[in-house]
């Protein structure tokens, strides 16, 4: 199910040859999802410094084209992409959930977390922005960072965001932008441990 209302959650992913987990990752999200955006393509300076064109190169626009959409969920966005910013703010545009939620293509979370998250948004009015911590793969999924004690490394960044009339999106930190500001975030972790993810 997509959610009590008033909680919709607008995920958001920004993809160039994903491939790989892209489909999986799709139909992980579709049952939580009010909508799914996806901005496809290379931004300029990938362009340039590869010489490639604008279109993932790997099966990710068939995958896009083929995936079964029967609640109309999918939103798809191509272009010649300027800055992964520039497509942070195009999927904000088309958002019409209560939630944007920027998820890579190769993160996946608990089934539960989406109502969790949900739960923190409903019932703290002045948060904004939350963060899920994730575990860092090393280029593969075999392979989990650690720490010098070896300890697995947990990457905490901003995820999920209230959504706001006007509002915009930065890529890197995920920012609201209201009134052409970037808002800050006061670190806060979720009061349920168990919101993470895998990346």
């Amino acid at each position: 199910a997509s959610g009590e209302p008033g909680v919709r959650i607008s995920f958001c992913m920004i993809v160039y040859n994903e491939a790989r987990t892209l489909r999986a990752n799709l139909d992980h999200l579709y049952p939580h999802a009010h909508q799914i955006i996806i901005c496809e393509g290379a931004i300029e300076l990938l362009r340039h410094q590869l010489d490639i064109g604008p279109r993932s190169t790997d099966e990710t626009v068939q995958i896009l084209a083929e995936y079964p959409d029967p609640e109309g969920k999918l939103v798809i966005i191509q272009r010649d992409w300027g800055t992964k910013d520039e497509m942070s703010a195009a999927y904000a545009r088309r958002a019409t959930g209560d939630l944007v939620w920027h998820v890579d293509a190769d993160e996946f979370y608990d089934d539960d977390v989406f109502d969790l998250v949900r739960a923190e948004f409903r019932d703290e009015a002045a948060l904004h922005t939350l963060e899920t911590p994730h575990l860092i793969f090393w280029k593969s999924p075999a392979c989990v960072l650690v720490d010098s004690a070896g300890n697995e490394r947990w990457c905490h960044v901003p995820r999920v965001l209230r959504a706001a009339p006007g509002m915009s999106v930065t890529h890197i930190p995920v920012r609201r932008v209201i009134d052409g500001r970037r808002e800050e975030t006061n670190r806060r972790l979720p009061r349920d441990p168990r919101i993470v993810c895998w990346h």
